[in-house]
């Protein structure tokens, strides 16, 4: 089921109930959904903001945006922003509610996430590598694929506050 939602000057389909369970190719795939690589960015950095500032009280909406849910951001509860990193426009009303440093902190977790939809973009396609898991993004990070029965590690991104810039795969 599509809803659609009104963005000058286009149209923007926002995807509720979008079940894949492998990734088709030219999908991305987070912890939480696969989505075309379009709707997969806006709706990883939507994420980003959340897991990053939850004490906010701006929280994912649809696919595209984050809504302000509680008072004492720059905005009114109930108002929806674009979570877009290349939109300057959309950046800078969502930066608006973080400091400096919390905005570049959110654009690198958005940044991070894209890297990760293009780098599963380029990977052979499921039937080819039936015995190991797809890449997925997980909010913070992106897990590369890996071997059934192997663990994988990974360091905390330089963007969280108080990650080790250290990395295992095992």
């Amino acid at each position: 089921m599509y809803d659609y939602f009104q963005i000058n000057p286009r149209y923007v389909v926002a995807q509720e109930n979008f079940n894949v369970t492998s990734v088709a190719p030219g999908f991305c795939r987070s912890k939480l959904a696969t989505l075309p690589p379009d709707d997969f960015n806006l709706n990883s950095c939507a994420w980003c903001y959340y897991f990053l500032f939850r004490m906010k009280g701006l929280f994912p909406y649809r696919v595209h945006y984050i809504e302000v849910k509680l008072n004492g951001s720059a905005f009114p509860r109930g108002t929806i922003l674009l979570a877009d990193i290349n939109n300057s426009t959309a950046r800078d009303l969502v930066c608006m509610t973080l400091n400096e440093d919390e905005c570049e902190m959110w654009k690198l977790c958005c940044s991070s996430a894209r890297e990760c939809c293009r780098r599963q973009i380029q990977e052979p396609s499921a039937d080819v590598i039936n015995t190991s898991c797809r890449s997925t993004w997980d909010g913070f990070a992106c897990w590369e694929g890996g071997t059934l029965g192997t663990n994988s590690y990974k360091s905390c991104p330089t963007y969280l506050k108080f990650s080790v810039p250290t990395s295992k795969f095992g």
